[in-house]
């Protein structure tokens, strides 16, 4: 078994290596950071719920830009140094369900819809150039040949036999090799089970095949067609022979989920994740390795769990996740510098002090969320699959969340007020 050396504050798990230092760039209680991308050692962008932050000077400063869509993005691609293709997972305008593609073409200054198919989710793109692509999401995957303006479902999850089910990460390594995740209810098996499958296509999405199933798989990144990584919850596995087989290289002591992975080499990899919050005890939100998964370093940004890390190079990288954090590093990672911009407590601690009641639980029509504190105000909800993809995301009105749209299955319902305290409670929809 391959070892954790933890960069703590407050647990240490075996000889303490140092190397390096992180500085906290940005941080707001009002929304969360699902991606960070960069195009050059200027330009970069950071975009999550309801919310577009940009970058000229290498992440030192970051402006928030307001848009008129009221969305939550969860994904996008740099095209061009004015263009970047996005989606979102939710639309509150009066489009409900529907999965939409965005395009700005001025670096993230404005932002138009240009496509939607009604009552989808869209989780995950890629972009072989500005004219083809692939998004995944709800109940399959989609492919465009004209910029993103019309899709044609290329996969079907319900087709596969499931009841219901999601692609919830998509990558192309070129033209015709690509890998897909699929997270999906089995109800053909006694009793009824979630299966989670790695799928592999060899020409350019025409057929998809599956090459192993997973306990679980929260995210995977292949550095070329041999080598990949894969996490579940609380495991890492790597492959070298292109996905066929797959060797276990790290588990967590506690319940954790890696939300994203970057080879950096062939050696060289970095992940961010979410440290096993609302379960006991806490282990990381980020990891790095540098030698291929023998060993790995952590850091554990105590109470607030990260969605997002993006490397320009082998030194100067960032992380970005919930409360709006950006921090950066000129040196691969290391310990924060300073204080904590925020509270030094255990994740389960912050969480502990915005107690919520959800009932009734199971559900079937509409989720009433009763507050301890009944002072709470100007209250922001998010509802999150199983499998860490955000489902559906508001303003809480009346203590009340319409769930028309969602399937039968668990989720996670999060709660957050205007001070960064936040709640959350696991929540069962039935139909």
């Amino acid at each position: 078994m391959k070892y954790l050396i933890i960069i703590n504050f407050i647990l240490f798990l075996g000889p303490i290596t140092s190397f390096g230092q992180w500085e906290v760039k940005h941080l707001s209680n009002d929304f969360s950071i699902d991606k960070i991308r960069f195009w050059d050692d200027s330009l970069g962008l950071a975009l999550g719920s309801i919310v577009v932050l940009k970058t000229e000077d290498l992440g030192e400063s970051w402006r928030r830009i307001e848009t008129d869509l009221d969305i939550d993005f969860v994904d996008f691609q740099f095209i061009s140094k004015d263009t970047v293709y996005a989606i979102s997972s939710h639309v509150f305008d009066g489009n409900s369900g529907d999965a939409t593609f965005i395009i700005s073409t001025d670096a993230g200054e404005n932002w138009e819809a240009i496509s939607r198919i009604p009552d989808k989710q869209f989780l995950s793109l890629h972009f072989l150039n500005s004219k083809v692509g692939f998004v995944s999401g709800f109940d399959g995957i989609w492919k465009t040949e004209d910029n993103g303006n019309s899709w044609n479902m290329i996969f079907s999850v319900p087709d596969q036999g499931f009841k219901f089910g999601e692609i919830s990460q998509i990558q192309f390594l070129n033209d015709s090799v690509g890998f897909a995740s699929l997270h999906a209810l089995d109800d053909n098996s006694t009793p009824s089970r979630l299966v989670s499958l790695l799928l592999k296509t060899e020409d350019g999405g025409a057929e998809w095949n599956q090459v192993i199933e997973f306990e679980d798989i929260s995210r995977f990144d292949f550095h070329n067609d041999s080598i990949g990584f894969l996490s579940g919850y609380s495991k890492i596995f790597r492959t070298d022979d292109g996905g066929v087989s797959w060797n276990l290289v790290y588990e967590m002591a506690t319940t954790g989920q890696i939300y994203d992975i970057q080879f950096l080499s062939d050696e060289k990899i970095v992940m961010a994740g979410h440290p096993g919050a609302f379960f006991e005890g806490t282990s990381f939100t980020f990891l790095k390795t540098t030698d291929g998964g023998e060993t790995f370093s952590g850091l554990d940004t105590i109470g607030i769990p990260l969605r997002t890390v993006y490397f320009l190079n082998d030194s100067v990288g960032f992380v970005a996740g919930w409360n709006g954090l950006i921090m950066k590093t000129s040196t691969c990672g290391g310990e924060i510098v300073g204080n904590y911009p925020w509270p030094q407590s255990s994740t389960n601690d912050i969480f502990d002090k915005f107690e919520i009641e959800v009932f009734p639980n199971p559900i079937n029509e509409h989720i009433n969320v009763r507050f301890f504190d009944t002072n709470q105000k100007n209250l922001r909800f998010k509802i999150v699959s199983i499998f860490g993809s955000t489902i559906q995301s508001g303003k809480l009105e009346d203590s009340k969340i319409e769930i028309n749209d969602l399937s039968s299955g668990f989720y996670f319902l999060y709660i957050q007020d205007d001070n960064g305290n936040s709640g959350v409670k696991k929540i069962e929809i039935i139909r």
